[in-house]
């Protein structure tokens, strides 16, 4: 999580890396949401990275513009996995990792 003091538009740039096994999805993906802190509950996505297309295990760059909405939010990053991962022989079954590098906000456009 990460605090800030601004409002308006901003760059949030990163790169992400999460587990891909033979082209398959095990619903493996990252929310990326802001939560004014004047407020409860209300959380806002701004980015949703999945492992949809994805072919191989390697660092994805993000560039997302986005608009704050208040001068005091947080930024969470969520990692998820929502399919099934077990299976009958739990010898099988698949360990997903993620990971978040090079975390950086901007007071401009990413353009």
């Amino acid at each position: 999580m990460i605090t800030r003091n601004i409002v308006g538009e901003q760059c949030l740039r990163y790169y992400y890396y999460f587990t891909v096994y033979d082209k398959l999805d095990w619903g493996q993906h990252i929310s990326v949401l802001i939560k004014s802190d004047n407020t409860t509950n209300n959380e806002i996505e701004i980015d949703r990275p999945s492992a949809v297309g994805m072919v191989e295990n390697r660092w994805h760059p993000r560039n997302i513009t986005f608009n704050s909405i208040s001068a005091n939010y947080s930024l969470m990053f969520r990692f998820e996995v929502t399919n099934i991962n077990r299976t009958i022989d739990p010898a099988l079954n698949k360990t997903i990792y993620f990971a978040l590098d090079n975390i950086e906000l901007y007071n401009r456009n990413c353009q």
